[in-house]
């Protein structure tokens, strides 16, 4: 599983030479998925949606 979280000021360069704010990803073991599921889920809750 490939979570990716959007941040605000992490840039990077595309191809282009473009600056755009790169998302934070990780991979989560399939037998974690569940926990990874319940992360996502509370860092909606309690960060993204104020």
């Amino acid at each position: 599983m490939d979570i990716k979280i959007s941040v605000d000021g992490n840039s990077a360069i595309n191809q282009n030479g473009i600056p755009y704010n790169a998302p934070i990803s990780f991979k989560v073991p399939k037998k974690q998925a569940q926990e990874a599921r319940e992360i996502v889920k509370l860092v909606k809750k309690h960060y993204l949606c104020r």
